[in-house]
């Protein structure tokens, strides 16, 4: 039975900014609420009161849908407490954006193409939501 910890609910495009909303089960939004140190300005833009996050990239097109799929089953791949401590986070610590890229490289076997790209930046996205250093 595969977890639900992240699902893809929608899309849009304003002004070259596209932004993909994924709903973040709730035991999880609430833990990285809880542990940020983002100003909440920001943070709530980025995940609002009902555990919607908003990944944005500003990019010539929209992603293809198998970006989203990937970061699906890779999110959703394990339980909520390895969601959080091995995919978001190193075992509750910070991972640097080159960390994430290399973590998907060898525990997914995604390669340095667009996919993979974006696949961590949606990961780095989380994290930097935690561990915010604007």
């Amino acid at each position: 039975m595969q977890c639900k910890n992240v699902t893809y609910l929608s899309y849009k495009e304003e002004n070259g900014l596209h932004m993909y909303i994924f709903k973040i089960v709730d035991n999880i939004a609430n833990h990285i609420r809880k542990c940020s140190n983002c100003p909440r300005d920001i943070f709530n833009r980025c995940l609002n009161g009902k555990n919607e996050f908003s990944f944005f990239t500003r990019t010539d097109k929209a992603l293809d849908l198998s970006v989203i799929e990937k970061i699906e089953k890779i999110c959703n791949g394990c339980n909520e407490t390895d969601f959080y401590n091995h995919i978001i986070t190193d075992n509750g610590g910070h991972r640097s954006p080159c960390e994430i890229h290399e973590f998907m490289e060898e525990k997914y076997g995604l390669n340095n193409d667009d996919d993979e790209w974006w696949v961590a930046h949606f990961i780095i996205s989380l994290d930097g939501l935690i561990w915010f250093n604007g």
